[in-house]
């Protein structure tokens, strides 16, 4: 095997290490209809609500030319072409052949043959995180290419040329295009890359500057672009402002595993294996210096990770996103070598880790499917309203139900009331400020906290609020909303609703079908 991986040019080399990487994370797609990915049915129904403006006045377009559109275009353009479902699955099988693409050509570049064949063993879940779970596509095609511009920028510091410059401006562009988060933090890493330099050798400083970070100015531009847009243009409408949320330290380092390389559930714990032995090196070799990577980045990115919220007004895993480059940071200090029992622990870990992936996605794609079984029962625009009050099913770190609902739109068309609406950088957003009682946080907010009058007291409870009669209280509340909300929506669709929920759904609206967990309800 060492003499046949000797005759290999090196880019044959990390081709091969990135296709045993992509296949081991992307079989579980041939699996399913569509990957069990979390948020990825919402943004289905953000493509279909665009498509069809004159069904939803509320809403009002975008555009295709905007940063966070890679996904909403992909699934426009080429769902019309091959389908919807089946433009998710490309789009996921996409992602996933960047990343690995990604990693390997940046170890490759910043280190080495033997580097590279060491890093592999630890790049399956890093390929496909927690990131690509809950469906964040944009953030991590935007990530993927941000690991691309930096191995294109190590390049170019070596041996400048105006070509890789322009593909340095278009790389820069097309990660703004996919997601601004990205963007920012390659280039957080290369203002800390310029600073360093500039203590060594201020004319090495200006020669990145000039060759790599000028370059790079042409996604910066249109970052700051997007950011004025957000704040000034015609879509923007004043929603409630949510608190923002830190972690406490033990949670930080808990989600440097369960929040990177855990998957679904617990069957991919053996990412454990991957996730210490990485931590173990980075530290070892934290006064390595790397180019865009050195002891400096690091501090700078762990410290961004500990200080930025995790919620950040209606964005959740705010700090999370930092997380793909502090584990970057850590994967380029791999050595030429480990020992033998450490690669055989890795490559086992890694198969397990696929294993997982195949087992949850059968498992999950079993929810989806009794969950869009009602499809059919459900006329085309109805008003429907999704009531979920358990979003996780057989997941355990993700709540890919939350937004199955979305399915619904794409095939019947029905109202929306969870759209993602409430940014700019939405493929829609609100045209006017919505209910708040149907603000798409608010009502997933009110779902699991009125799930049932213990999940009500408790938060009365943990709110420092004592009820003498929690039940009646929680029952006020019931009526409250349905004064509001009844109505807007003569269609339901309730998914686990717990009994004594179901004597709070008004009379009026009577069963029409019912499987497993879910209920679909009509008022005539």
């Amino acid at each position: 095997m060492k003499a046949w991986l000797a005759k290999r040019s090196d880019r044959t080399l990390a081709l091969l290490c990135a296709a045993a990487v992509f296949v081991l994370v992307a079989w579980p797609l041939l699996l399913v209809e569509v990957p069990p990915y979390q948020d990825v049915a919402n943004h289905l129904a953000v493509s279909t609500v665009a498509d069809h403006p004159a069904d939803y006045p509320e809403f009002v377009f975008t555009g295709y030319w905007k940063t966070n559109a890679a996904f909403f275009a992909w699934e426009h353009f080429v769902g019309h072409a091959v389908g919807a479902l089946v433009a998710i699955r490309l789009f996921s099988a996409l992602v996933l052949a960047a990343s690995a693409l990604a990693f390997t050509r940046l170890l490759l570049v910043l280190r080495g043959r033997d580097e590279l064949l060491v890093g592999t063993l630890f790049l399956a879940p890093m390929v496909h995180s927690f990131c690509i779970c809950l469906g964040l596509l944009d953030f991590s095609l935007g990530f993927a290419l941000a690991v691309w511009l930096l191995a294109q920028m190590i390049e170019q510091q070596r041996a400048p040329t105006a070509t890789r410059a322009a593909g340095i401006a278009l790389t820069s562009v097309a990660i703004w295009y996919a997601h601004p988060i990205p963007l920012f933090l390659a280039g957080v890493l290369v203002l800390v890359e310029i600073a360093v330099t500039a203590f060594r050798s201020r004319d090495e400083a200006k020669r990145t500057f000039v060759w790599c970070g000028l370059p790079a100015t042409a996604g910066a531009l249109l970052m700051a672009w997007s950011v004025l847009g957000q704040l000034l243009g015609p879509a923007t409408v004043h929603l409630r402002s949510y608190p923002s949320i830190w972690l406490a330290p033990w949670d930080l380092v808990q989600n440097l595993w369960v929040q990177y390389f855990l998957a679904f559930t617990p069957r991919s714990a053996s990412s454990i294996v991957p996730c210490v032995a990485l931590a173990v090196i980075a530290w070892r070799a934290r006064r390595e210096r790397h180019a865009f990577f050195g002891p400096a980045a690091f501090g700078v990115l762990a410290a961004l990770y500990a200080t930025v919220p995790y919620v950040l007004s209606f964005w959740a895993f705010a700090n999370t996103r930092v997380e793909p480059f502090l584990w970057t940071a850590a994967l380029v200090r791999v050595p030429s070598r480990v020992p033998r029992w450490l690669a055989r622990a890795l490559a086992f870990a890694a198969l397990a880790y696929s294993i997982s992936l195949g087992v949850d996605f059968v498992r999950l794609d079993r929810d989806r499917r009794e969950f869009v079984a009602g499809i059919p029962a459900v006329p085309e625009h109805a008003k429907l309203l999704p009531l979920i009050f358990d979003t996780k099913g057989a997941s355990v770190s993700t709540r890919p139900l939350s937004h199955t609902w979305g399915y619904y739109v794409e095939a019947k068309q029905v109202a929306a009331p969870r759209l993602f609406a409430t940014s700019r950088m939405f493929g829609v957003a609100y045209r006017e400020a919505p209910d708040p009682q149907l603000e798409q946080v608010a009502l997933e907010h009110f779902t699991g906290a009125m799930r049932d009058p213990t999940a009500f007291c408790d938060l009365l409870e943990g709110a420092g609020i004592h009820a003498s009669d929690c039940t009646q209280r929680w029952r006020d509340a019931w009526a409250d909303f349905w004064k509001d909300v009844e109505p807007k929506f003569d269609w339901l669709l309730l998914w686990d609703t717990p009994a004594v929920t179901m004597t709070v759904i008004p009379p009026e609206y009577r069963e029409v079908f019912a499987r497993g967990h879910l209920r679909i309800m009509h008022r005539p």
